[in-house]
């Protein structure tokens, strides 16, 4: 669910919901509460706080293509259950933003000028850190593979094998375990350092801090566990013909029973999680469904409210599914774009 019933529901506006019967239907007993249709949740509307709606965008990478919408835009978002948790990362970005706010500062600056330096320090300062930097991983042949960009919807049982925090999780491989420096989680290390909550949420956060923290070596590392991985698999009668995709923390089968993989994944050096994938093709893009749940792929941004409301929820567009910033102006594409 996006938020719990609230006390007091005075605070909900109907202003950007569509008329009834596209897509949800009214709940009367609630005010402004919709059951959608496409998701089976209920979802309802609420004022929009977020101050710094670029600054969350980038935290959470959700896509807002006119700020002034911002309502609009995730009140739509989280009608799809991909987008399920959107409701509890404005929440909290929304208290991160209240909290700065009496410190006298923004978001943006307590996290560029606080926490994120900070963070950075302290992990280059760790023995685990200076472990990874003197790591040898040259005696094993690292390769890429990617038949997915451009035939993904040819393969009928894609099964996707990546590493968690692939990052952490690599970088934590050099940890002590007498003395342990970098907290049993990334969750751990952050609340030990005083990371704000809505930071350690936020992958685009993790992503930025170690990529500040010898990113290539990191990269090879993981790359390294994702090719023993691989090797492991073709050792165990999975073909070459079979791996459709192979990335520095991810591989990518197309068979049709995959416990074997699993199996072999359970006993990697680094955390893996296993999805199942399909893809299906739409002009610009394609649907990708991931056990069950369905977004968007490769569609570009300026264009994404359009496939979203087709392809994801079924519906018709209005006018705010075909707008844009482009230059610090707002653009708007013509209706018949949305029909190709």
């Amino acid at each position: 669910m996006p938020h719990t019933w609230p006390v007091d529901h005075n605070w909900i506006s109907h202003l950007d919901w569509p008329e009834p019967g596209k897509g949800y239907r009214t709940l009367l007993e609630h005010e402004g509460a919709n059951f959608c249709t496409v998701c089976d949740r209920v979802v309802f509307e609420t004022a929009t706080t977020v101050q710094d709606v670029k600054e969350f965008c980038k935290l959470f990478k959700v896509p807002i293509p006119v700020a002034a919408h911002f309502n609009y835009y995730t009140n739509t978002l989280q009608r799809a259950p991909a987008y399920a948790d959107l409701g509890d990362k404005i929440k909290a970005f929304t208290e991160f933003e209240t909290w700065a706010a009496t410190q006298g500062k923004t978001a943006k600056s307590i996290k560029l000028d606080q926490h994120l330096p900070g963070i950075i320090e302290y992990i280059k300062s760790t023995d685990a850190f200076k472990r990874m930097q003197a790591a040898d991983h040259s005696s094993t042949r690292l390769r890429k593979k990617d038949l997915l960009r451009k035939h993904a919807d040819e393969f009928a049982h894609l099964v996707s094998f990546d590493i968690v925090q692939a990052n952490y999780n690599t970088l934590k491989l050099f940890d002590s375990y007498e003395v342990p420096e970098l907290g049993a989680t990334w969750e751990a290390l952050c609340e030990a350092l005083g990371i704000h909550p809505t930071l350690t949420m936020s992958k685009s956060f993790r992503q930025v801090v170690f990529g500040n923290c010898n990113p290539k070596r990191i990269t090879s590392l993981q790359h390294l566990a994702i090719m023993n991985f691989v090797n492991n698999a073709l050792m165990s009668e999975v073909k070459e013909s079979e791996i459709v995709f192979i990335s520095h923390d991810e591989v990518v089968f197309d068979v049709a029973d995959s416990t074997e993989l699993l199996h072999l994944a359970q006993s990697s050096a680094l955390p893996m999680k296993r999805t199942r994938l399909h893809f299906d093709r739409i002009p610009g893009g394609y649907v990708k469904t991931v056990d069950g749940v369905r977004s968007l792929h490769g569609v570009p941004g300026n264009k994404f409210f359009m496939r979203f409301k087709k392809h994801i929820l079924g519906e018709a567009f209005e006018d705010r599914d075909l707008q844009f910033e482009l230059d610090g102006g707002l653009a708007t594409w013509q209706a018949s774009e949305f029909h190709k």
